[in-house]
């Protein structure tokens, strides 16, 4: 089957595009998405922000499948709190990802699929929620997952569905969805903790105040 290709991005190019797209008004690239493993995005980026400090007996660690804490999450001038749940991590084979990419992208690497479910407690309605895109994985060996640029899901058996919820999609209060990502990891260190980040943009960044789920045997191997 010929597949259209799919990019992988550095740190310094999704520090780019994050400018472009606070620029342009924030439109998700995926229902795969890149991730900011560079500088942080500039503040006037006006997408996903939350306070600058966690409430002090906020949780940021849990286990797989694990509800969190609500959590303060602002949208442009909405602002909300929600409930997050890693549900699960699908890990699936090197091979799969042949067609996508460029071969010598994808040296060693696998796909990992992040299901993250998503409930809006109170607030405003969120026009649009980038939950699901700002998220990585960490290996055994500490490295975070390769990032992905792909304007719709990558067709993998196990990976994140076509028809999972819309990222612009207005989220109203009481609404739930789970929004998926796929990332690339090593394929010789198993996926140990997914790391959500909350803060300001549409990609992961490093940041004290993110929120961590440890993962254990529910991580599931196509």
């Amino acid at each position: 089957m010929a597949h259209r290709r799919i990019h992988l991005l550095t740190g310094a190019t999704t520090a780019m595009l994050a400018s472009l797209l606070a620029a342009c008004g924030s439109t998700d690239t995926s229902g795969d998405s890149a991730h900011e493993t560079g500088p942080e995005p500039a503040q006037q980026n006006t997408g996903n922000e939350t306070p600058s400090q966690p409430a002090e007996d906020q949780t940021l660690t849990y286990m797989l499948g694990e509800t969190s804490d609500p959590v303060a999450y602002k949208v442009d001038e909405a602002q909300a709190m929600v409930e997050l749940t890693v549900e699960r991590v699908e890990v699936g084979q090197h091979d799969q990802l042949e067609g996508f990419f460029d071969p010598e992208d994808i040296a060693d690497l696998r796909p990992a699929s992040v299901h993250v479910r998503v409930r809006h407690l109170s607030g405003d309605p969120l026009p649009y929620s980038y939950i699901g895109a700002t998220l990585t994985v960490f290996t055994a060996d500490g490295e975070p997952a390769t990032p992905v640029l792909s304007v719709t899901a990558l067709d993998l058996e196990g990976g994140c569905p076509e028809d999972g919820a819309d990222p612009l999609a207005e989220l109203p209060v009481g609404a739930e969805i789970t929004q998926c990502t796929t990332l690339l990891i090593s394929d010789v260190s198993q996926p140990s903790e997914v790391d959500l980040y909350l803060g300001p943009g549409n990609t992961w960044v490093p940041n004290d105040d993110n929120l961590h789920w440890t993962l254990d045997s529910q991580t599931s191997t196509a």
